[in-house]
């Protein structure tokens, strides 16, 4: 999955799926973005 936005409720929102079992493939920001098929660890 990729979260749009890593604030306060992007990161606890991608941190609870991730703890869940979701893979985090990117993150994606106003300045930029960052992106990994292995998943990133948040």
């Amino acid at each position: 999955m990729v979260v749009q936005g890593f604030g306060n409720v992007g990161y606890h929102a991608a941190k609870f799926l991730q703890d869940g079992g979701a893979i985090v493939t990117g993150i994606a920001e106003y300045a930029g973005a960052i992106y990994n098929t292995r998943g990133l660890d948040i």
